[in-house]
């Protein structure tokens, strides 16, 4: 007999020759896609279209108000140049041409005096200033410097602000 076993027991059953055996294999995971969630994409899509759209309204905002930019510039240029009521009256046509572009509907070239002053308040609207006046029947008036200050603020501030409205009301103060 052995001596491991003793006598009164049963002999051990056979044990299996390898434990591991009885085990199934590891489950792997599907591989992960290279490509993010279809979520990404979407959101990828929304910001180009965000920023297409952004770029084209930017560049169409520029194009509409390059008339506003040229404007200024040849203001710049009235203001270092010539006398006092030449600088007015051409401030005076810069507005003139300035309002031209910007309200082809309205009767803006028959306009002068007061309806002119009343014309460039109101299209300004709720961004008012003071010294239209200066355009109105003041133009041909000998100008101070303290009045030519006034209109190189007021047409630049016209400039920057001014509103074209379907249909300005325009008095009947015309001169004759």
């Amino acid at each position: 007999m052995s001596s491991l076993t003793s006598p009164g027991s049963n002999p051990p059953a056979a044990l299996p020759v390898d434990p591991l055996a009885s085990l199934r294999d590891i489950h792997l995971p599907d591989p992960v896609s290279a490509a993010p969630a279809w979520g990404w994409w979407l959101l990828a899509a929304l910001l180009a279209l965000a920023t297409i759209a952004a770029v084209l309204w930017w560049w169409q905002w520029r194009r509409r108000n390059a008339y506003r930019r040229r404007a200024l510039q040849l203001l710049q240029e009235y203001s270092t140049t010539g006398a006092d009521a030449q600088q007015l009256q051409a401030i005076n046509q810069l507005l003139k041409r300035t309002a031209l572009h910007a309200c082809p509907q309205q009767p803006v070239a028959q306009l002068h005096g007061q309806a002119w002053s009343e014309f460039l308040q109101q299209t300004l609207g709720h961004n008012a200033c003071d010294g239209s006046d200066c355009f109105g029947d003041n133009l041909y008036r000998a100008a101070g410097a303290e009045d030519m200050s006034r209109a190189r603020q007021f047409a630049a501030h016209w400039i920057r602000h001014h509103r074209a409205p379907a249909a300005v009301p325009v008095s009947g103060g015309r001169h004759a």
